[in-house]
């Protein structure tokens, strides 16, 4: 069984009778059938028949009724998409609900860091205070300790000098004890001498 075209042709732009790109191709297939074409089978005849009257006349209830179909059929999709819409649409809440959450503990943990810094701020400042006081104690007591040293150096060194002095006002009297007792010797002879 062939297939046969009557009616208008498709042509380019330009008039010169080919198809263009895709539309040749889909042009070209048996089964395709634009709306100014009408195909006819070899055993058809290009005239129509008068049975084909009454079948191409649709009436007015079987028009509404195919109508309502269409409208049941439309509702019920359109019912099907809004239940996907509304489910998709919860989801979304709930995703942004978890996502609120989810920023509030990111905030309180980001005002708890910062108090947390304000705290390590406030340590540092009070550790580097107390640094300096600590070396100012430092200081201090070595310069005391130096000068207490100094101080008993120099005590040190009078008592030394006190001792020399004593050393020598006992060898000096010493000597004058000595000087009298041998001029006591010389004078009175008889009195026992001293080994």
């Amino acid at each position: 069984m062939e297939i046969r075209s009557i009616g208008s042709t498709m042509t380019s732009p330009d008039g010169n009778g080919q198809y263009i790109g895709f539309v040749s191709r889909i042009a070209d297939h048996p089964n395709f059938a634009p709306p100014n074409r009408v195909y006819f089978t070899e055993n058809e005849s290009s005239q129509p028949s008068q049975s084909d009257d009454s079948m191409n006349a649709p009436t007015r209830e079987e028009f509404n009724s195919k109508l309502e179909t269409m409208e049941v059929k439309m509702d019920g999709r359109v019912t099907s998409i809004e239940a996907k819409i509304d489910g998709f649409m919860g989801r979304l809440e709930e995703k942004f609900g978890r996502m609120d959450d989810r920023m509030t503990r990111i905030e309180s943990d980001l005002s708890s860091t910062r108090s947390d810094f304000k705290s390590l701020k406030t340590t540092i400042v009070i550790t580097a205070i107390a640094s300096v006081i600590g070396l100012f104690a430092a200081n201090v007591t070595m310069v005391q300790t130096m000068l207490a040293s100094f101080e008993s150096g120099r005590n040190v060194s009078s008592a030394q000098a006190g001792i020399v002095s004593a050393q020598s006002d006992i060898k000096r009297q010493t000597e004058e004890t000595s000087a009298l007792l041998k001029q006591l010797q010389k004078d009175h002879p008889s009195a026992p001498s001293r080994p």
